[in-house]
């Protein structure tokens, strides 16, 4: 027999083997015991969360002789050719493939005859929300007013394309994802009987990378033990899921508190070169920042996770929100480019540069908190009025943070400010071929910087060059910034001017700016242009006139 996969294998025969479902399959054993099976039911749920094995089990329950407490027995024929998808009276259909008119017409047609061999006959119809509005119709007619031997079973991931008029036809049922919690102890009931060893961390990965879905979590542990057919290990566990380390996530967020930007950079480059998922990398880095945040506000976390305790004491609240939502922001993004490399470089300098603002910000509310203090002492212990006019006044934090703000923008500014007239100089002299030779050096340019100047120069680009010069263009003003702050156009004016073997000029500018500036200098060219050509237009009419009399010309405009 060939080999069968582990969700095959595992696939529930019993209400009671259904995991993470129990309030679903306890009423369904009452009704099967009762006798108050319904004509038509509607499972609605994430993958993986036992609908279709639910139905099938349903459909054993009601046509088994032997059924006990609401169970089949799963030993007589009935049960077995139900098992094995061998009984005519048993009937799947996949609407994803079957979702037009004539499909469910044909079911309308078949339902008025009696079952062969079985008390009722199901239909077990998946992903029923692909049926077309046509199908739907055709099916509503049956819904209400079904043969009594008759029973439909209706499931979908996607219930709210399903027409109002079929579902007050059924009785739902909403499957919810199942636990993390729930799906570790599974997983660890299918280990044991294989007799394998494992490492209780590698199972936990398993678990929460099935996001709630237990078929996808034999599918992820059959990986795994592929790898090694006697031993789920922790590395071929983060290997099959592409999950990261909580050591590695730990490291970085360190590498982050501690302004270790390079080192911060060099380990997520490290992880991408072995073939780490970039989504999947921020999701990792979210879910261990909002534990870090539990953890901090005394929250018991629900899992035996491990977090660094030192970045705990030393990130605070207001730093965990701003993490979150540049991580989340990261992630949004990533959905639009396809230089996501680029984008965790971002992150990794914005998450640097919010914890310093943050810090400075912390500093200036001491300030304040002290400046306070001193003003109060002066009331408590009063002095000459004449000497208050020296004394310090006292700061608010609203003008902390506004005046931080001003002269951040104020620094760009100037900084901007002051190159118009050195980029309208190379665009008089700029030419393609210098721009495409400046292009086609770049990468030898990356390569002969830092990690840290390679991820700032990441989100610039070339965007004009003369013989002996050229103009890099920053996408983000922050980025412009900190490159302004650093050595950044030394260096590059130091590796460029090696690459050519001459000197050259290297001028920053955010790409805004540039495009204003690109544009006042091409209008003002064309200008010139137009008044030289009127000009050499009235010289022209002028010798005419000269030449031939005035009144013996007519000037007639294009």
């Amino acid at each position: 027999m060939t080999y069968q996969a582990l969700y095959r294998v595992w696939r529930p025969q019993f209400f009671k083997d259904v995991v993470g479902q129990s309030v679903i399959t306890q009423t369904l054993k009452h009704a099967v015991m009762n006798n108050k099976v319904s004509h038509a039911y509607l499972f609605c749920g994430p993958r993986g969360t036992g609908k279709t094995s639910t139905a099938k089990i349903l459909a054993k329950a009601v046509n088994c002789p032997n059924q006990s407490e609401g169970e089949p027995c799963n030993k007589c024929d009935i049960c077995n050719k139900i098992t094995n998808n061998q009984l005519n009276d048993v009937i799947e259909i996949d609407a994803a493939s079957n979702n037009g008119v004539n499909e469910i017409r044909d079911i309308r047609d078949k339902v008025k005859y009696l079952p062969t061999e079985a008390r009722f006959k199901i239909y077990i119809i998946d992903e029923v929300h692909m049926l077309s509005n046509g199908a739907f119709n055709a099916l509503l007619k049956t819904l209400e007013e079904p043969p009594a031997n008759v029973i439909f079973i209706l499931a979908t991931t996607e219930p709210h394309k399903i027409p109002a008029t079929v579902i007050s036809r059924t009785q739902k049922f909403n499957f919810n994802r199942i636990s993390t919690e729930e799906c570790y102890q599974h997983l660890l009931e299918v280990i044991n009987s294989m007799n394998l060893d494992f490492e209780e961390k590698a199972v936990r990965i398993v678990a929460k990378s099935a996001k709630g879905g237990m078929r996808d979590a034999l599918s992820i542990l059959d990986q795994v033990i592929s790898f090694d057919p006697n031993r789920v290990s922790v590395k071929n566990a983060l290997l099959v899921t592409g999950s990261t380390d909580s050591d590695v996530l730990s490291d970085y967020l360190s590498y982050i508190v501690d302004g270790k930007i390079e080192s911060a950079i060099n380990l997520v480059q490290s992880l991408l070169y072995k073939g780490q998922g970039h989504q999947r990398f921020l999701e990792d880095l979210s879910e261990y920042i909002k534990n870090v945040l539990l953890i901090s506000r005394n929250i018991q976390l629900s899992e035996d996770i491990s977090i660094n305790q030192e970045l705990v004491s030393k990130l605070t609240t207001n730093q965990c929100y701003k993490f979150i939502g540049l991580v989340s922001d990261t992630i949004d993004k990533l959905k639009y480019t396809d230089q996501q490399d680029i984008y965790l470089d971002i992150l990794t300098i914005e998450l640097c540069d919010s914890l310093k603002k943050t810090n400075r910000f912390n500093q200036s509310n001491d300030v304040s908190e002290n400046l306070i203090l001193d003003k109060q002492k002066d009331v408590s212990n009063p002095v000459d009025v004449n000497s208050k006019k020296d004394s310090p006044k006292s700061l608010s934090l609203d003008n902390v943070k506004s005046s931080e703000s001003e002269s951040e923008k104020s620094d760009i500014v100037t900084n901007i400010g002051t190159i118009d007239n050195d980029i309208n100089k190379v665009l008089c002299s700029a030419t393609k071929k210098d721009l495409n030779l400046m292009k086609n050096l770049w990468n030898d340019l990356l390569s002969e910087l830092s990690v840290t100047d390679r991820a700032m120069l990441n989100v610039a680009n070339c965007v004009a060059a003369s013989k002996d010069a050229i103009i890099i263009a920053f996408e983000y003003a922050f980025i412009y910034k900190k490159a302004q702050e650093s050595n950044l156009n030394t260096e590059v004016t130091k590796v460029i001017s090696k690459l050519l073997g001459k000197d050259v000029l290297v001028i920053f500018i955010i790409k805004d700016k540039w495009q204003r500036v690109r544009q006042e200098f091409l209008n003002d060219r064309q200008n010139r242009q137009q008044s030289k050509e009127i000009s050499e237009q009235n010289v022209a009419v002028d010798q005419a006139k000269k030449i031939f009399g005035e009144n013996n010309i007519e000037i007639i405009n294009d």
